[in-house]
């Protein structure tokens, strides 16, 4: 069993973070789905574990250390999202990544869920500088991926308390 579970509303992040979102522009989604995949996979640590759900769809398989799911075809990953939150909350800590807060967080209680914006995980999983203004469009990340910065996500959100 994991320490800390992330659970990641895939879609809302594909879209929300820019250097994803340029590779759903420039290649299509499932380039995009791998690129987010393998950069869980290599951010992996252990007592950490990722869960990433998609909007309905076809299956796919994940990369080492990733579980990947989708909603029902046509679907939107909410509900799923929402499923995984009470069935993981009290059993570690719990970690949700979205930006549909208000819709999602309207409909389970906070207690014991950490939440992260797409924005605020993207960069740290791609080492972009916190804080900048992110209403210039998509970019490229100003920083490659490191394992200082990976070492820096984990501390900043793997130990705290719930």
């Amino acid at each position: 069993m994991a320490d800390t579970r992330w659970i990641i509303d895939g879609n809302n992040l594909l879209h929300g973070d820019p250097t994803l979102r340029e590779k759903l522009k420039e290649s299509g989604f499932d380039a995009a789905r791998r690129l987010l995949e393998t950069a869980l996979a290599s951010a992996r640590r252990p007592g950490t574990a990722f869960e990433v759900i998609y909007d309905g769809g076809t299956g796919s398989a994940g990369r080492r250390g990733v579980t990947v799911s989708r909603a029902s075809r046509g679907r939107p990953a909410d509900d799923q999202v929402l499923r995984r939150i009470r069935e993981t909350v009290g059993s570690g800590k719990v970690v949700v990544v979205t930006d549909d807060r208000s819709d999602i967080g309207s409909r389970i209680p906070i207690s014991g869920v950490r939440w992260v914006s797409c924005a605020q995980f993207g960069d740290i999983l791609w080492g972009r500088e916190s804080g900048r203004k992110r209403n210039h469009g998509p970019e490229k990340p100003t920083t490659p991926r490191t394992k200082k910065a990976i070492d820096y996500w984990l501390d900043q959100f793997a130990d705290e308390e719930m």
